[in-house]
């Protein structure tokens, strides 16, 4: 780790989009790609020629004057002609200190990964960090966050027909929940089935429960998908101190 910091540098006092730029053209490039001579996007100066005046001396480099007043097709000949002469050595790629390991990488998930793992140091709850990170809904949070009992929402009376008839023994499995609660209440009250609307009683707790089902798998699914962008954002961190980077996941 100590090695990749000596080579990259305090990033942190490089801000935005500038300081990005600033940290690339004095480190960025040479880490990651090669040298902008070697890219052959332009002419070299004089200033990029006198810095490689030691690459030139052993070999590295081969130096050719182009005449502006040829044609281009005089040049190239000339030029090709001159290429085919060098001596070169394919086998000495001028390869980049570091290496993309994946060209593809979502950033805009990668960010999320590690704004996962940052919240998660901390200390915030795996359900807190998926309403910072994931597109929650004010109202869905806070609506995942109340008691289901204390605040409970109008029954569904279509939604629990629906499901009997898509899951009969789910809806068999909550009936009876429901009539245990039920029961148990009345028990307390010292009342019997006679004496209340029993079936308006059993009707309000099948909702509650559906109800309360969904906010339950709701809230399992949000902290398994936290944990899942947590691992990756690890996976990642792993992957940039052993010096490769593009992990991607």
């Amino acid at each position: 780790m100590r090695k990749i910091f000596d080579d990259f540098g305090d990033i942190f006092q490089y801000q935005g989009l500038d300081g990005f730029w600033q940290w690339w053209n004095e480190r960025g490039q040479y880490l990651f790609g090669i040298s902008p001579v070697s890219q052959l996007n332009d002419f070299c100066s004089l200033e990029e020629l006198a810095e490689l005046e030691t690459e030139i001396a052993v070999g590295n480099y081969q130096l050719v004057a182009l005449p502006t007043n040829l044609t281009k097709s005089a040049l190239k000949n000339r030029v090709g002609k001159l290429i085919s002469q060098m001596n070169v050595d394919p086998s000495r790629n001028d390869l980049a200190k570091y290496q993309i390991k994946h060209v593809k990488v979502d950033a805009d998930s990668l960010k999320n990964c590690l704004l996962a793992y940052d919240l998660k140091q901390q200390g915030l709850d795996a359900l807190e960090i998926a309403f910072r990170v994931k597109s929650v809904t004010p109202k869905e949070a806070e609506d995942l966050l109340i008691d289901g009992r204390k605040n409970p929402r109008e029954v569904d009376l279509e939604g629990l027909v629906e499901m009997s008839e898509q899951n009969h023994a789910e809806y068999n499995k909550r009936l009876k929940r429901a009539e245990e609660i039920v029961s148990k209440r009345l028990e307390r009250l010292g009342k019997t089935w006679d004496d209340v609307d029993y079936d308006a009683l059993l009707d309000k707790e099948m909702g509650l429960l559906k109800t309360n089902y969904v906010r339950t798998a709701r809230k399992a699914s949000l902290r398994t998908n936290t944990y899942k962008l947590i691992k990756k954002a690890e996976a990642n961190i792993a992957a940039v101190e052993r010096g490769e980077f593009g992990f991607g996941h």
